[in-house]
């Protein structure tokens, strides 16, 4: 690997942007930054960006970039493996600070290793987004590095955003007050005491309105919030906000005679078309009537509807979204590919979901950035498909364009198959089940938490019947802990995905579920094809396509046998490059620790409390215990300090710090 040029990098340091919290992503050794460095001359770096048509606050940017002049650069081609994807460091600065509060167990990894995960300003990857919270002007910034050469590179871009009480200063606002005091109502506002009668004029609009409502107070309805403006508007927006200020936020909840099958359902196109549209969600709370602890309640209504007739701009923003069939429905059954389209999650929690936190059926820019889609886990585990039980699990994409995914919380405890006689539960994050030709499918996934019974990560298509495509997908900086059914935690059938500087644990739980009407498992390798010809039917493009795993934290504290590093049982992958992994199996019968020693720091709980197939009646030697959330990091004296000398190696570590060189094997530096 060749060093970083600066004029100050040597052994042992580290390098950072400015303005960046020291901890993020550290110091030069003289105190400057790597943005006070000479770009390499033959080096460019654009920045391209999708915004929504009003531009107003809160508003989510996605970003991608093209690149010339390092030695891979952009590819251009539908469907190709883009070397210039993986094999370099991304550093993005979006010039606007908050703190994201709905993923908690990532806030709890800050909190044990000193990371920025939830600081909402920074991100890495070669896929940016970011929701602008504050009206005004923003700078954007981003530093590519790329390793094998030394190569670096700078770009920025200015982003201006508007004020939304000016774009809907007046009667373009409509407050919502149940008591009908209106003394918070903004000047000039529409008046109303009920949200369905806000709503109907919302819906008759013909240029962009919103609705304002006040905190603290409870709208019961008994049948959709259907948005479906007339064929002649000129500019609509399907935005409905709570009240600034810090009291409970204002809740939509269906009454208990609820007729319909979600909550609010967005048609914005479906009488008409236009470019000036937008629909945002903004300090919300969403509820039905399902409760996952007995499995009663209405099994079937869905909180938001994105429908095929949908805004270009679809934002969550500080939202709840509980007790609902699947939180988040996206829906394109005309399978268009959209590359002007931002659907984006932002600092939100979605819990307590019969069906899905989110069913993505788009060919969209999708993002989750600092939220919790996390199951409740005291739910009952599941039970057959169709209606009246916990089904599935956090969020699952057919055919992706672009997905996001930074600093967020996933975790699955509830399923629909069976394994023998009990369920499996779901996987956190199935992505890319059904692909679509077409697409050139990009998934950066950073700084997240994702945590299953069973595989946590499922990169696949979803059956037999679907072909494998060559994807660009990166996984980093994630912890992973899979549970007592899982024998992998990252399952693959498509080529082009980078593994690196993750952590992943199979927990320290009983593995044989015999006992219970399920299987004896055990861990079979960290990252695995499936063996039943799932995403059988691919092709040459796909399997030529590298599959990288390095520098990665394998931790297996089953007794129940060994784990590979990988196993490629159906596939035929040609190549694989796997190094500079740090494999840990300390309960093994025979011992598997070739890195000690090492120390380990508790990140956060684990939510898996064990195998609950009814309300009365919890398993709890099937649990994920407490240490199956640890960091783990080689001590002096470590074979692994300074010894990742093979390519590919990563520059960054499992917080996002550069390394010093040369850096060690796994995701983690000793400190």
């Amino acid at each position: 690997m060749t060093p970083i040029t600066s004029k100050s990098f040597g052994n042992g340091s580290t390098v950072a942007t400015d303005d960046m919290i020291i901890k993020a992503w550290g110091l030069m050794s003289d105190g400057g930054t790597i943005w006070d460095e000479d770009p390499t001359p033959e080096v460019s770096v654009t920045i391209n960006m999708t915004r929504s048509d009003h531009r107003v606050a809160p508003e989510a940017v996605f970003f991608d970039t093209d690149l010339s002049g390092f030695d891979t650069n952009t590819a251009s081609g539908i469907e190709d493996y883009d070397p210039s994807y993986h094999d370099k460091v991304y550093l993005w600065d979006y010039g606007e600070s908050y703190r994201y509060t709905a993923p908690t167990q990532v806030i709890a990894m800050d909190a044990a290793d000193g990371g920025n995960r939830t600081d909402s300003r920074y991100s890495r990857g070669p896929l940016g987004a970011h929701v602008f919270r504050t009206p005004g002007q923003h700078t954007v910034r981003l530093v590519v590095i790329e390793p094998s050469s030394g190569k670096v590179g700078f770009g920025t871009i200015q982003i201006s955003v508007g004020d939304p009480d000016a774009f809907h200063a007046g009667r373009s606002t409509l407050f919502v007050d149940t008591t009908g005091g209106f003394r918070n109502a903004p000047d000039g506002a529409q008046r109303f005491k009920s949200l369905t009668s806000a709503f109907a004029a919302l819906n008759a609009a013909v240029t962009p309105h919103r609705i304002v409502m006040e905190r603290g107070q409870t709208h019961t309805i008994s049948e959709p919030l259907v948005f479906r403006p007339p064929a002649n508007a000129a500019g609509v927006s399907l935005r409905i906000e709570a009240l600034a200020g810090t009291d409970a936020r204002p809740a939509i909840k269906a009454s208990d005679n609820f007729s319909g099958d979600q909550l609010i359902l967005d048609r914005t196109y479906f009488d008409g078309s236009g470019f000036d549209a937008g629909s945002t969600f903004k300090g919300l709370e969403l509820r039905g009537t399902w409760d996952v602890t007995t499995e009663t309640g209405d099994w079937g209504i869905n909180g938001i509807t994105f429908g095929d007739f949908k805004a270009n701009h679809c934002l969550m923003d500080d939202c709840v979204i509980m007790n609902v069939n699947t939180g988040v429905r996206t829906l394109n059954l005309r399978a268009a590919i959209r590359n002007n389209r931002i659907i984006c999650v932002n600092d939100t929690i979605v819990s307590d979901w019969s069906n899905y936190g989110w069913l993505d059926g788009e060919h969209s820019h999708t993002c989750i950035l600092g939220s919790r889609f996390a199951q409740n886990p005291d739910a009952i585990s599941g039970g057959d498909q169709g209606g009246g039980h916990n089904n599935h699990g956090p969020y699952r994409v057919g055919a992706p364009n672009t997905t996001i995914l930074l600093a967020s919380d996933f975790f699955s405890a509830t399923g629909w198959s069976l394994i023998r006689s009990i369920r499996a539960v779901q996987p956190a994050i199935r992505w890319n089940t059904s692909p679509a030709k077409g697409l050139s499918s990009q998934l950066n996934m950073q700084n997240c938490a994702a945590e299953s019974a069973d595989a946590p990560i499922v990169i696949s298509a979803a059956s037999a019947n679907e072909s494998s495509r060559v994807v660009n997908a990166i996984i980093e900086g994630t912890l992973v802990i899979g549970g007592f059914n899982a024998r992998r935690l990252i399952g693959v059938t498509h080529g082009g995905l980078t593994i690196r500087n993750n952590v992943l644990v199979f927990s320290n739980t009983e593995y044989d579920a015999t006992p219970i009407g399920g299987q004896s498992r055990r861990p079979d390798a960290f990252v695995r094809t499936p063996t039943n010809g799932v995403g059988g039917g691919t092709d040459t493009v796909n399997l030529t396509a590298p599959m990288n795993i390095y520098n990665n934290t394998l931790i297996n504290l089953s007794d129940a046998g060994t784990a590979d590093v990988y196993q490629d049982v159906k596939m035929g992958f040609e190549t694989w490059n796997v190094v500079n992994n740090l494999i840990h199996e300390p309960n093994a019968g025979t011992p598997n620790t070739p890195y000690t020693p090492l120390t380990s720091s508790v990140a956060f709980t684990p939510r898996y409390k064990g195998y609950r197939p009814d309300a009365s009646t919890l398993y709890t030697a099937y649990a994920n215990p407490t240490d199956s959330a640890s960091i783990w990091a080689p001590e002096i004296g470590s074979p692994a300090l300074g010894a990742a000398l093979k390519d590919p190696n990563a520059c960054t570590d499992f917080r996002g710090n550069l390394r010093p060189e040369p850096p060690s094997i796994g995701a983690v530096e000793a400190d």
